[in-house]
């Protein structure tokens, strides 16, 4: 009985080292992005615009504005500022980055909406894939995602993204 709990607890310890040894061998990655794109909520397109910066660990401090049509009469519009976080799934599991140039990213931002009516708090949780078409390309990234955005000015909606990105 000692032997079969020692024999799986070597083989646990084993599986958990290998699991994470890949995190160690994933590419290098831009400390910096700036991003920006077009977005369509079902009845409106807005466009949008992003920084990240890396904090380590597949961890990227993601601040991003857009600005979204809230009514056509009367023209009004609604722009919103938030700051969040965002995790690159592949860095757990580096095998689904197609050698880095895959990037699977899950966002949660927080801030600010306005109205030309209304001052009031926004919230977005969401997921963005990016392909890095290389060296060549010098790492231009095409960025194409969905966000729930909440935002009290303007209510909820589902938010379809595509744009593109500059790592720096």
């Amino acid at each position: 009985m000692k032997r079969v709990i020692t024999r799986v607890s070597v083989l646990f310890v084993l599986a958990f080292c290998l699991a994470f040894s890949g995190i160690a061998q994933t590419p290098d990655q831009p400390n910096n992005f700036l991003a920006a794109g077009f977005a369509f909520d079902g009845a409106h397109s807005n466009g949008w615009a992003s920084f990240g910066k890396s904090i380590g660990a597949g961890l990227y401090s993601i601040t991003t504005y857009d600005v979204s049509m809230a009514s056509r009469a009367p023209l009004t519009f609604q722009y919103s500022g938030r700051t969040g976080i965002g995790y690159d799934m592949t860095h757990l599991v580096p095998q689904f980055s197609f050698g880095g140039r895959l990037h699977l990213i899950g966002l949660g931002d927080g801030g600010a909406s306005a109205s030309a009516e209304a001052l009031g708090s926004a919230f977005s949780g969401g997921g963005l894939a990016t392909w890095d078409f290389g060296e060549k390309a010098r790492h231009l990234n095409i960025v194409a995602g969905g966000r729930l955005l909440k935002t009290s000015t303007g209510g909820t909606g589902t938010v379809i993204e595509i744009g593109i990105a500059l790592p720096f």
